[in-house]
């Protein structure tokens, strides 16, 4: 694709945005979802049909999972999925690759902050009008009162974040459709790359999960949307680090297989809000302490041996 064409596109979709702002709903809903992601398969198609269609599968076979329950956006960040896949192994620019998968449902987050989305359908209020109704006889007014109004605060949050979180599961879409293309492309078509143990993030991404927490805190309407958006992006980043260095220390131990999918499974499914947070905060905190390479160096078994040694570095200086 030409890169005057490009741009071209890029601008006309953006145009139509800013002003689907104005009242445009029914044509820059199909705009936003689908234009982009046509034209950009189209262009990976070119590149390379075989690639693309390789990289295209896992993200239809995902949107089966999740397009029913979901926004139609979802299902732009499907066929989004398989864009990026494709173009990068078409051998396209990974940069306009990025660009081509997430503007399209970046614009679709930023259009339905800015319209007031709610999340939820009202056939879904009606029934958790029916629960709250039948459970209200079994408590007393007092702690009724108090769980009323934290069940509201709750439902409220959940009203400003919602549409945040829907780009950082659509980025974990992302990575599971390109693992998964990986594995069905043929044989030499990708480039080698380093395990997932030695995943690198840019320690950059500290300052996107410092801007977005001061747009949440200091913004209203679509810029605290936004900032919600730099916070579960950054957040989702550096959970993938979290996990990087927690496979590094079970390879490290020599933990078996099973014993790795217990360990995932059970945190997963009994202290998920505590394994993601406990997850991010490692790979945020490794910016720091690097502790892959202070394991690497043969420093402990302990990731915090690192004190241990300059402690004792310390005395021997006083010595």
């Amino acid at each position: 694709m030409p890169p005057r064409l490009f741009a071209l596109t890029v601008a006309v979709l953006l145009a139509a945005a800013v002003a689907g702002f104005g009242g445009a709903e029914a044509a820059l809903a199909p705009l936003i979802s689908f234009a982009i992601p046509v034209v950009g398969f189209a262009w990976a198609a070119t590149r390379g049909l075989p690639a693309a269609l390789v990289a295209i599968a896992p993200a239809v076979v995902l949107v089966g999972f999740f397009a029913p329950a979901a926004l139609p956006g979802v299902a732009a960040a499907a066929v989004a999925t398989g864009i990026w896949v494709g173009v990068r192994n078409a051998g396209g620019s990974a940069w306009r690759a990025v660009l081509f998968a997430t503007l399209p449902f970046a614009l679709w987050t930023v259009f339905l902050a800015a319209k007031g989305y709610d999340p939820f359908p009202a056939d879904f209020r009606t029934w958790f009008d029916s629960i709250v109704a039948e459970s209200r006889s079994n408590w007393p007014p007092e702690r009724w009162a108090e769980l009323e109004a934290s069940t509201e605060s709750a439902l409220a949050f959940a009203r400003r974040t919602w549409v945040a979180s829907e780009v950082t599961w659509f980025a974990a879409l992302l990575a599971i459709a390109a693992g998964l293309a990986r594995r069905l492309a043929p044989h030499g078509e990708w480039p080698a790359r380093e395990p997932f143990v030695r995943l690198e993030v840019p320690d950059g991404f500290v300052g996107v999960l410092i801007l977005g927490l001061a747009a949440v805190l200091l913004g209203q309407g679509v810029v605290e949307t936004v900032g919600w958006n730099l916070v579960f992006a950054s957040a989702l980043v550096f959970a993938a680090r979290g996990l990087a260095i927690q496979c590094f220390w079970m390879d490290r131990g020599r933990l078996g297989m099973l014993a790795r999918v217990a360990y995932f499974l059970a945190s997963v499914l009994l202290f998920l809000p505590v394994f993601a947070f406990v997850t991010s905060a490692l790979g945020l905190f490794d910016a720091w302490f690097d502790f892959r390479r202070h394991r690497d160096e043969g420093k402990g078994s302990n990731p915090f041996s690192m004190f241990q040694q300059s402690s004792g570095d310390d005395q021997r200086g006083a010595e």
